[in-house]
C-alpha cells in the first residue's frame, strides 16, 4: 500500500502544478516525468495516468459534485484541497477496482493536516449521498457537467443541432 501513496503522491504534485499553470502544463509529459522519476511500473504506472488524465478529463463534472457538498465554492478552496478532492471524487466516482474506504484514506492522508477534517467530510458525504444527480436544467448546464465541457461549447452545440 506504500507505494499507492506514492503513485497518488505523484499524481497530485502533477495535477498540483497543471493548476498553477492554469492547464499550461501537458500532463503527458508530466506523467512519463513522474513515471521516470520514481521508477513507476505496472499497475502504479496504469494508476497515475488513470487518476492524472481521469480527473484533467472529468474536472467539470467533479467540480460539480464538490460543489454539492462544499459550502466553499469549489474556485475559492486552496489548491492542494481542490485538487484531492478531484482526485478523491474521482477515483470514488470512477474508479470501481479501488476499495471507497482506501480512496478516502489515501486521499485525506496527502491533505495538510488543516484540511483533513474538511476533505474527509466531503468525500464520506459523497459516499452516504445515494446518487448525485446531475442538473436537468438548464440543457447547456446539464450537457456541460455531464460530458464535462465547457458550458459555452454547450451552449454553442445546443445552437447548432438543437437538443436531443
Amino acid at each position: 500500500m506504500g507505494e499507492i501513496k506514492n503513485v497518488r503522491r505523484a499524481a497530485l504534485d502533477i495535477l498540483m502544478r497543471m493548476e498553477k499553470e492554469n492547464g499550461e502544463g501537458y500532463s503527458n509529459r508530466l506523467i512519463d516525468s513522474a513515471i521516470s522519476k520514481n521508477s513507476f511500473e505496472g499497475a502504479d504506472r496504469a494508476l497515475l495516468s488513470q487518476i492524472v488524465s481521469g480527473v484533467t478529463e472529468r474536472r467539470i463534472t467533479l467540480d460539480y459534485v464538490i460543489g454539492k457538498f462544499s459550502k466553499t465554492p469549489v474556485e475559492k478552496l486552496d489548491t492542494d484541497a481542490r485538487c484531492l478532492l478531484r482526485m478523491g471524487i474521482y477515483q470514488l466516482r470512477y474508479l470501481d477496482r479501488i476499495p471507497s474506504h482506501a480512496a478516502v484514506n489515501e486521499t485525506v492522508n496527502l491533505a495538510r493536516s488543516r484540511s483533513r477534517g474538511f476533505i474527509n467530510a466531503i468525500l464520506r458525504s459523497y459516499l452516504r449521498a445515494d446518487n448525485v444527480k446531475l442538473p436537468e436544467k438548464p440543457d447547456d448546464l446539464r450537457l456541460s457537467v455531464a460530458y464535462s465541457a465547457p458550458r459555452e461549447l454547450a451552449a454553442r452545440l445546443i445552437s447548432l443541432f438543437g437538443v436531443a
